[in-house]
């Protein structure tokens, strides 16, 4: 009987064992996914998250029905700078950018490159449309200062849209949508400005 309940308890303590060891497996297996994913998810020039991962965010925020906006950005002379300084500067220049966004944003913000020289920000727990306006032009701020990159010193102009939900759209896309022709209406407005 002794020897019964000595076996019992050895094949108790192995599975408990088993299932711990298991566990803490499964635990780092989940880790790895996680972090698979979200490199799957990040743009390797600026290490942002990318518009997948933009998508996922604004969807999650949605479902939960909190206020944000989203910002979207493009960088006014991009195209210039890629022509005349060459694809490494820009390139550079897109690296920079993305640092000062993420530095620029509070930590629960959220930074992406969309594509290109264009980047999304989505700005949590907005109350209304003059503090996201507020907000948007305090990391306009810091994003226009000169930049140095590729022994070029330039001042950037960069357009950006504003889109807050639920006021001006209910879906990833419309938000999107309306933040990009909103970005580009402001882009016009500038150049008609300065002709």
């Amino acid at each position: 009987m002794a020897m019964a309940f000595m076996i019992a308890v050895t094949v108790f303590m192995a599975v408990v064992l088993y299932e711990l060891a298991m566990s803490g497996l499964n635990d780092q297996l989940e880790v790895e996914r996680r972090h698979y994913r979200m490199m799957a998810m990040n743009d390797e020039l600026t290490d942002l998250p990318d518009k997948q991962a933009l998508e996922t965010k604004v969807e999650i925020l949605i479902k939960s029905k909190v206020r944000f906006a989203i910002v979207y950005l493009d960088i006014d002379s991009f195209k210039r700078i890629n022509h005349i300084y060459g694809p490494d500067a820009a390139n550079e220049l897109l690296a920079i950018v993305g640092k000062r966004l993420k530095a620029a944003v509070r930590e629960d913000d959220f930074v992406a490159r969309i594509d290109g020289d264009q980047f999304a920000i989505v700005l949590k727990d907005v109350v209304d449309r003059n503090k996201a306006l507020e907000r948007d032009e305090e990391i306009y701020k810091r994003l226009v200062r000169k930049i140095s990159f590729a022994g070029q010193v330039e001042k950037v102009s960069i357009s950006r849209g504003l889109a807050l939900y639920p006021d001006d759209e209910h879906t990833y896309q419309a938000l999107m949508n309306h933040a990009d022709a909103s970005m580009y209406e402001q882009k016009q407005y500038t150049q008609r400005e300065s002709a």
